[in-house]
Order: C-alpha cells, then structure tokens, then sequence
C-alpha cells in the first residue's frame, strides 16, 4: 500500500509540473543561454570539457557543471530552446520529487510530503527560475537536495555507498554555483538536529574532514577567479558592502514569510508576526525540525545578500523549505480537526485553488518572457533582412544594444556560423574596427531607427595634439574608432572614444564631439553628453580605467559639401568651464582636440 501510495504521488507531482510549466517550452532564448551556445559550439567536445573545467581563463564565476548542462542540450537538441526548457522542467521535476521523499521524512508523513511536493512544483515567486535556462538554480538544488537525502541515509545506516554519494553531489553543487558553499553547514545542521546520532568532536573531525578538504580547494578557486575577472575588466561586479546587504536580507525573508509579497511596510510587520511565531515554536515548543527549516532557509539566503540587484528567483532553493513548512502547517490543521473527511475535502480544494492561481501566474510569465525573447532578436532578424550570408571574417559592432553582444554573438552564430563575430559598446573595450576583412558598425539614428554603416578599411585623417593626450583633470584621451572619414549629407559620422582614468574624477565631465566646416568655421552638427548618454558619469570612473564613449554624430541634409573636422574637449556643465589638453611638461596647449579631415559628400 505505501509503494502505491508513493508512486501515485509521484505520479500527481509530475502532472502538476508538466502541466504547469509547459508554457515555457513556447518561450525561445532569454539571454545566457545564445552565449553558453556560441561557446559550446564554436569548439570540439573534449576542448569544450577542458575549457569548463579548467579555472584559468573563467570569468565572473567558476561553474563547470551548468556548462556541461548546456553542452548535454547542444548536443542533443542544438539550437531547439524547447528542448533546453525541456531539460530544466525535467530538473524542477526532479527536485519536486527529492522533495516529496526528504519531506515524508522530515514532517513523518506522506501526505505532508506530498502537499510540500505540490506547494513547491507550482509557486509561481521564483518562476524565472524554471523558465529560464540559464538560471543554475534548479541543478544546484538537484544535487543539494540529493546530497541531503544520502547523507541522511549515510548518517542512519553509516552505508559506504551512500557518503560517497553524498560527497560527490556535495561537490557537483560547488561545482554549479558558488552559493553551494552553504550545503555543508545544511549538512552539519541535518546531522546535528535531526538525526542527532552521538558523536564526540574527533568522530565529527573525521566525518567531515573530506568535505572541508574539497570546499576549501574550491573557495581557493573561485577567490582567483574573482580576482582574475576584477582584473580582465576593471570593475567589481555583483558581490558588495553596504546598506542594501540589510534591505536584500530583509526583502528576502519577507518573501519566505509570504511568497507572494505585501507592499511596505506590510512585508515588514508579517514577518516580525512570521518570526515571532518561528521563536515560539523553536524554543518555547522546542522543534528542532523548524529549527532545522528555519537554519536551511537563512543560510541558502546569505550568498545573495551582497548582491546589488534583488531578485525572487534567488529563492529558488529556500523555498523548498516555504514549502516544508506549508506541509507541517497542513499536517497540524489534520490533527487539529476531528472530521478527518471535511478537512480532506477543504485540503484538496484549497490546494486547487492553490495550483490553478499560480499556474496562471507562470503562464502570464511565460508568455512576458516570450515576448521579451522575440524583442532581444530584433537586431538578428534587421540584419538578416539585409544579409542573407556574409563574407569571411565579418565583424560586426552595435552601439547601445538592446541585447548583450554577448548574447547577439550566439544569436549571430546560429544565423550565419562562426565566421561571423560580433562586438559592440556593452563590452566597454577597444572595438579596433579594422581589424577584420569587412566590419559593419551599427546604431541608432534619432528617430531610434537602427542604421548601418560599413567601416571603410582605410582611412587618412590625423589628430592633433597627437594622442594619447592629458587634461587638467585625472584622465587622458588614449584612443579613437572612426568608422569612416567619407560621409555623405544626411548620414552620420560614428565616432569611439577612448578614454583612460588616472586617478579618481571628482566632477561630472561633459563631453562634446562637434563637426566644423575646416572653409568657414561654422559648427553644423554636433553632440554634446556625459558619456554614454549619462548612464556613465566620470565621476563612477574607477581609478586606471578605460571607458568606452560612442558619439554619433549625424550630418545634416543641408550641409555644404566639402572638408570638414571633427573638435573633441570636455567641459563641466553647470560652470562651462572646459579643461585644457597638458603638454609633457603639464602647461596647457589646447583646448580642444581635432581629428581632420572629413569629407562631407552630396
């Protein structure tokens, strides 16, 4: 009977899932996921293996096993996003169904398992989490929660079989994402707490040495390649100190205490109630499961407390411990009631109602994602109009995507192979336009219509002072991209600014890019911004950085034919006070730097 019980609730939670989220199999490509594809497939399998594995070269994060993930799907499906969606239902699945059987155990009944299962298969507050594919947090939890269920068995049969297991999915978790460093404290806590076997402190030591040994390895790993990635691009991303650490912490716990979320202060004061009554259980009532619950919550949330962005999809983990508590909450409400066939009948409806509100949910966010996915391949389907192929070794470079070029570069790769490369201002480095056999710069006009321009493959213009120049301000101007010094009237000069901090900037800079009649002097068009149309302002200028600043400068239909130049200087805004360009010696030599000629044609 309980064979058919338990088999009969996988078979529930199953439905529920696939029915749930079979929206998203409609969704297409979000964003990680066109570079993880550009990457497997640029590349034979065993140097795609040696390159996921291999620490050197990593940037921002060390996760090889979401890689691998990725290079499964490519195989198997290619570019087919359905069958990558495919994958990650298969993965919430599985974790729905570690779920039910960690949970029979934890709450000591069935059908509290199951309900927990049921709680957390359709929660619709971490929903991006299942329907994106590039978010790790389904695998990490796949395996953390394998990890828990043999390491449970281990600790209650001290079989050799399962503490290997249970190591090996200990360190296929660090291995999909660093938040997987708080699996061994859940480890300890589940040995300390619920299973609660006598063991003095040398026994423990031994227990646990295997585990610190490979966490440690991996906390070595991933500190060189954080410190590699601040290095390769300047900045410090994700990870940081300050007040919003005790706002995401907060914002945090509020949604465990109520998935859904409550304006402010509302989320507030329901979680002093929610925590309050989490005290008086604990520790008035001594449960040492909600103790437990309430550990595996806190701990999974900590890692993305210092993250500067806030997002419910983090949660994807501590929810299973909501959903844990939900089963006990229901379990108790059984007990409480003493006509076991009504409170059967109110639990099922409640969880209908349950599951059709939050399915509803997921679908309207699938069908948001799907829009925004068929949105990121604007650009793709503008340039394919154009281009049926293009030619060997073609550069292609977007100014303000409204995609990554990272993400565009897998988009790109699919559409026209490998032969194709694609950069663009998000990357915040040289563009070097001439480097490749043809390059087209694109970009948007002032109607927002995006334009293209081929960059011509030689050019005979010269800058004066010679760069790179210093300023009377703690930056030089190192370099420049002109995409072509021949320009007819109502088109545009696309110009790329190099600059370089060498020291911290204290004053928000103006920058202005004017095209001057070389004949008569007279300004004709110009551009005149902070840089990147002041989303960057020198003053968030980190010390010894190269900034990247794209003007377009549009050349208007009336403008004379003939020889024009480009003047180029920066001045404070409020006062119109302009820096002056240095000579070696520091005395000023100029106000403005020129780049000439330039060809304005009919």
């Amino acid at each position: 009977m309980a064979n058919r019980l338990t088999w009969l609730g996988l078979f529930v939670i199953g439905v529920v899932v696939l029915v749930t989220y079979q929206p998203a199999l409609a969704i297409g490509f979000i964003g990680d996921e066109w570079a993880f594809l550009q990457d497997v497939g640029t590349m034979r399998l065993p140097d795609d293996l040696i390159q996921l594995v291999n620490p050197i070269g990593q940037t921002y994060w060390y996760r090889p096993m979401q890689g691998i993930q990725y290079l499964l799907g490519y195989t198997l499906f290619h570019f087919n996003a359905s069958g990558f969606h495919a994958i990650h239902i298969l993965l919430h699945l599985g974790n729905c169904w570690w779920l039910f059987g960690l949970g029979s155990r934890i709450l000591r009944r069935w059908c509290a398992g199951l309900v927990a299962a049921l709680f957390f298969a359709a929660l619709s507050a971490y929903g991006w989490a299942v329907l994106w594919p590039a978010d790790a947090a389904p695998v990490e939890t796949f395996f953390s929660l394998a990890a828990l269920g043999f390491w449970w068995r281990y600790l209650q049969h001290e079989q050799r079989r399962d503490r290997l297991l249970a190591f090996c999915a200990f360190v296929l978790t660090l291995l999909t994402r660093e938040s997987g460093v708080t699996l061994l404290v859940i480890l300890f806590a589940l040995d300390r707490l619920i299973v609660r076997k006598s063991a003095n402190w040398v026994a423990l030591s031994q227990r646990y040495a295997g585990f610190l040994i490979v966490l440690g390895l991996f906390l070595v790993i991933g500190l060189n390649v954080r410190l590699n990635s601040s290095s390769l691009y300047g900045i410090h991303y994700a990870y940081s100190l300050g007040t919003h650490v005790v706002t995401n912490l907060l914002g945090y716990l509020a949604l465990l205490a109520y998935p859904w979320g409550l304006p402010a202060p509302f989320d507030l004061i329901w979680l002093g109630i929610a925590l309050a009554l989490f005290g008086y259980v604990v520790f008035v009532r001594r449960s040492a499961r909600l103790l437990f619950l309430g550990l595996v919550a806190v701990v999974s949330i900590l890692p993305f407390v210092p993250f500067r962005s806030f997002n419910a999809r983090y949660l994807y983990l501590p929810f299973t411990v909501v959903a844990l508590i939900g089963g006990l909450l229901l379990e108790h409400a059984r007990r409480v009631f003493s006509i076991r066939r009504m409170y059967g009948i109110l639990a099922a409806g409640a969880i209908g109602v349950w599951l059709v509100s939050n399915g509803l949910t997921i679908t309207e966010k699938a069908v948001g994602m799907g829009d925004l996915s068929r949105y990121n391949r604007t650009l793709l389907q503008m340039v394919a109009q154009k281009h049926v192929t293009f030619p060997e070794d073609t550069y292609l470079y977007f100014i303000n995507p409204i995609a990554s070029t990272a993400d565009l570069g897998g988009m790109f790769f699919m559409r026209y192979g490998a032969h194709v490369s694609v950069y663009g201002t998000d990357r915040a480095s040289v563009a070097d336009l001439r480097r490749h056999k043809n390059c087209f710069i694109y970009y948007q006009d002032e109607p927002n219509q995006w334009q293209e321009q081929r960059v011509r493959p030689e050019i005979a213009v010269r800058v004066s002072p010679a760069l790179p120049v210093s300023f009377n301000a703690p930056m030089r101007l190192v370099g420049y991209d002109l995409a072509d010094d021949q320009v007819q009237r109502g088109g545009a000069i696309v110009l790329l600014l190099y600059w370089q901090t060498i020291g911290k900037i204290d004053k928000d800079y103006t920058i202005f890019v004017h095209l001057v009649d070389s004949t008569t002097g007279e300004t004709v068009s110009g551009f005149d911004s902070q840089p990147q149309d002041g989303r960057q302002p020198t003053t968030v200028w980190s010390p010894e950085w190269m900034a990247l600043d794209a003007k377009v400068i549009p050349v208007p239909p009336g403008a004379p034919p003939g020889r024009y130049h480009l003047e180029i200087g920066l001045y404070v805004l409020t006062t119109m006070e302009r820096l002056v360009v240095l000579d070696a010696d520091g005395a000023p030599t100029a106000a403005k730097i020129v780049i000439e000629p330039i060809h304005i044609g009919e």
